[in-house]
C-alpha cells in the first residue's frame, strides 16, 4: 500500500497542478473576451455613461431631472450609477475596461473603438443596441482655392478628425458622383486622420490637407479660421445617405446582452420612453447640456476657468437635432460594410451591432 500511495501521490500533484494551469488559462482571457454564462448573477449596480458635449445624447439629458432609469431599474431591484465622460482618450479606456453596463456615445467614437484603430482604447465589448439621435447633414466638406468642384479632388488629400469613419463613407457617396472614391476603397482620393483639432486646423492651414470634413455646427467658424477656403458641398447633399444621419447610439456591453436579458429589456424600455419624453421637452435639453459641461469641467475635471459655449449657440445647435431610438439599420450595415470593405475591421456585423432586443420590445409595444 505504502508502494503504490508513493506512486498515486505524485500522480495526484500532477493532475492538481494540471488542473489549476488550465483554471488559470481561463481566467487569463482578455477582458474584451466575454463569454455567455446564464448561471452567472446579474450586478446590482447598472452603470450607465454618455458623453458631456453641446449636443449631448437627449435620453441621457432629459433623465438627469426626470430620473427615469432610475426609477425603472429601482422598481426591478437595481441601482443605477451614471457616468459623465468627454473625449475618445477618455472613454476608450473605460469602454476597454468594461465600465459602462450601457453607454450613449457618437457613432464615430464606438467605429473607431470597435475597429480597433484608435490610439487610445480598442476592443469588440460592447454592440450597438438602439438610436439616440441623428441630424439631417452633420458635416461639410471644406476646399482650398484650387479646387472648384468633385473631380478636382482627384489625386488630392482630404483631412478627416477623429477617425470618422462614417464621414469617409459619407464622403465616398459625394466622390462617387464624379467617378471617385478614396484610397481605402480603391481609388485615388488620399485620406488623412487627425485626432487633434487644433492640429488638424493647422495641417489645413499649411497646405497639407487639400479640403477636411468639419462639422456643419463650425460653419460659421469657419470663415473667419480659413478666410481662402469655401465650401463644397455637405456629406448628405441630395440626401445621400437617408433623410437623417445617425450622431449618436445606445450599445450594451457584450455580456450584459448574452447573460441578462431583462436588463436589456428594462434599459430599451426606459430608453424609449425617455425618447418621447425628451421630444415633449426638447426645448429643456440645450440648457440641459450646458448644465452636463459645467457639472463635467467643474466637478469631475476640476477647471476653474474654461470658455463656455453661448447658450444661444447650443439652442441653435438643438434645432435641427432629431431624438429617436430608431438606430437606422439600414445606415449601420451601410457603415459596417463599409469599414470592412476599406479593411478597417474583420470583424463580423454581430460584433457590431445587435438589433434583435430592440424589436422584441417593440413588438411587445
Amino acid at each position: 500500500m505504502k508502494k503504490l500511495a508513493a506512486i498515486l501521490t505524485p500522480l495526484f500533484l500532477f493532475f492538481l497542478i494540471l488542473s489549476g494551469s488550465l483554471l488559470t488559462g481561463c481566467g487569463s482571457e482578455t477582458k474584451n473576451t466575454i463569454s455567455s454564462n446564464t448561471d452567472l448573477e446579474p450586478p446590482k449596480k447598472i452603470t450607465i455613461g454618455y458623453i458631456a458635449m453641446t449636443r449631448s445624447s437627449p435620453q441621457a439629458l432629459i433623465n438627469r431631472e426626470k430620473e427615469l432609469f432610475e426609477k425603472a431599474f429601482g422598481d426591478a431591484g437595481y441601482e443605477v450609477e451614471w457616468v459623465i465622460t468627454r473625449g475618445r482618450d477618455n472613454v476608450g479606456p473605460l469602454m476597454e475596461e468594461g465600465k459602462f453596463h450601457f453607454l450613449y456615445t457618437p457613432i464615430n467614437n464606438f467605429t473607431a473603438y470597435f475597429t480597433e484603430t484608435s490610439q487610445f482604447a480598442a476592443g469588440d465589448n460592447y454592440r450597438i443596441i438602439a438610436g439616440s439621435q441623428a441630424v439631417p447633414e452633420g458635416s461639410i466638406l471644406l476646399v482650398n482655392e484650387s479646387i472648384s468642384e468633385l473631380k478636382d479632388l482627384d489625386g488630392k488629400v482630404i483631412g478627416i478628425v477623429n477617425n470618422s469613419y462614417s464621414h469617409e463613407m459619407l464622403l465616398n457617396l459625394q466622390l462617387s458622383k464624379a467617378g471617385l472614391a478614396t484610397e481605402t476603397v480603391g481609388g485615388t482620393v488620399k485620406v488623412k486622420f487627425q485626432d487633434y483639432l487644433a492640429e488638424f486646423y493647422e495641417l489645413f492651414r499649411n497646405g497639407e490637407f487639400d479640403a477636411i470634413i468639419a462639422r456643419d455646427t463650425e460653419e460659421p467658424n469657419l470663415s473667419k479660421r480659413f478666410p481662402r477656403a469655401k465650401k463644397l458641398l455637405s456629406l448628405n447633399d441630395g440626401k445621400a445617405a437617408g433623410v437623417t444621419i445617425p450622431s449618436a447610439w445606445l450599445y450594451a456591453r457584450t455580456d450584459v446582452l448574452e447573460n441578462w436579458p431583462d436588463l436589456i429589456e428594462i434599459m430599451l424600455k426606459t430608453h424609449i420612453e425617455a425618447t418621447a419624453v425628451a421630444e415633449e421637452n426638447k426645448k429643456d435639453l440645450p440648457r440641459l447640456a450646458a448644465d452636463t459641461l459645467d457639472y463635467y469641467y467643474r466637478e469631475i475635471v476640476g477647471a476653474v476657468d474654461y470658455e463656455k459655449t453661448p447658450i444661444e449657440e447650443i439652442t441653435r445647435q438643438w434645432d435641427e437635432i432629431h431624438i429617436t431610438y430608431d438606430p437606422d439599420e439600414e445606415f449601420v450595415k451601410n457603415l459596417y460594410t463599409f469599414i470592412s470593405d476599406a479593411g478597417y475591421t474583420n470583424k463580423p456585423y454581430e460584433e457590431f451591432a445587435d438589433f434583435r432586443p430592440l424589436k422584441a420590445v417593440l413588438e411587445k409595444k
